[in-house]
């Protein structure tokens, strides 16, 4: 019955199917990307083809120096090969090297325009203040620049953290703007 569904449904098959994958891109003999998955499978039937990483993407991007400029990390991953528009959802975490982090649910990375986007509620750590962008982003794929939708607040440390695999969460905010607010009142 399984050879049956798969003549009959041939898109709902993968036609490549790997594990533990690395895929390198590269331009002019230099590399540009380098993207890790533990599961790849590639659907050649549906419209448009598509290559969908179920257990998870890591990329990192490169200058022409070979020296990491970002990376990016998500739960899941989905690469468009029509228009090579990528979609990463579940904890999606994108880190510039030595700088700032973002952390969202879900993101777009064009290649052909090299940056990234989305439309939902991102946070940004960034040279020492932490942002709410409610209505989404846009930034350059190496997290260079970046710009919120619509900004719901910002808040300046110390020691900015890291981003990590998880959102802030409201009590880590909570805790945050008491700490700040026992500051202020000192």
């Amino acid at each position: 019955m399984a050879t049956i569904n798969r003549i009959v449904n041939p898109e709902e098959e993968p036609d490549f199917t790997g594990s533990k994958v690395t895929i390198l891109y590269s331009d002019s003999a230099y590399l540009k990307i380098k993207v890790e998955a533990p599961l790849i499978e590639r659907y050649a039937e549906t419209d448009p083809p598509q290559t969908v990483f179920g257990e998870g993407v890591r990329a990192v991007f490169y200058n022409r120096d070979r020296q990491e400029e970002s990376s990016l990390a998500a739960d899941w991953a989905r690469l468009d090969e029509k228009t090579e528009i990528w979609e990463a959802r579940g904890h999606v975490v994108v880190n510039q090297t030595g700088g700032d982090s973002l952390l969202t649910e879900v993101i777009f990375w064009d290649q052909h325009e090299g940056v990234i986007y989305n439309e939902t509620y991102t946070q940004i750590f960034s040279e020492g203040t932490y942002y709410q962008c409610n209505e989404g982003i846009r930034a350059a794929q190496n997290f260079s620049w970046w710009s919120c939708t619509s900004s719901a607040g910002e808040i300046e440390f110390e020691d900015v953290p890291v981003a990590s695999d998880t959102l802030v969460t409201e009590s880590y905010e909570e805790s945050v703007l008491r700490d700040i607010q026992a500051g202020e009142s000192e």
